[in-house]
């Protein structure tokens, strides 16, 4: 992830973690707003975004994209161990789940609902939704669902 233009408006996604290893563990909602990172392969819709101040609520966000094989607004499915990844940290180092350390019969979905030009030059505004049903913690986070997410980002897109 290397094109981070500072003429971007701020991009934002919002998702909801449960916990499936601790019973009756409450649903919590997170929201990112920032200024998105962008990759530079034209095949693949890649992005970073990453709460820049943490508040009395939330501690550090990050939410990073990678879907190969990017042809437009589709329904993607994302397996573990495959080109794509989906990365989401919340908080402390520890809190962290990644798609890469998951088991490989983990999938998540990546719905890219729009994908159109702004009036900025070479930038575009993409819109979707995702969810993952199962994430497995590489160390001893447990096992989360990650849902209702969506996303509203201005990339710079080669």
């Amino acid at each position: 992830m290397t094109q981070n233009a500072t003429n971007l408006p701020l991009s934002t996604a919002h998702f909801a973690i449960s916990r499936l290893d601790i019973a009756q563990a409450p649903t919590d909602s997170y929201t990112i707003t920032a200024r998105a990172v962008s990759g530079t392969n034209p095949n693949y819709l890649a992005f970073y975004l990453n709460n820049p101040v943490p508040t009395q609520q939330q501690a550090g966000l990050m939410l990073e994209f990678v879907v190969a094989n990017y042809q437009g607004p589709a329904l993607y499915t994302l397996h573990a161990g495959g080109e794509e990844n989906f990365v989401v940290w919340v908080g402390t180092v520890n809190d962290f789940w990644d798609l890469k350390v998951t088991p490989t019969d983990t999938v998540g979905y990546v719905t890219v609902e729009s994908d159109t030009p702004t009036t900025i030059p070479g930038i575009r505004e993409i819109r979707g939704s995702f969810n993952f049903p199962k994430l497995v913690h590489p160390g001893f986070g447990g096992t989360v669902v990650i849902c209702v997410g969506g996303f509203d980002v201005f990339l710079q897109r080669p």
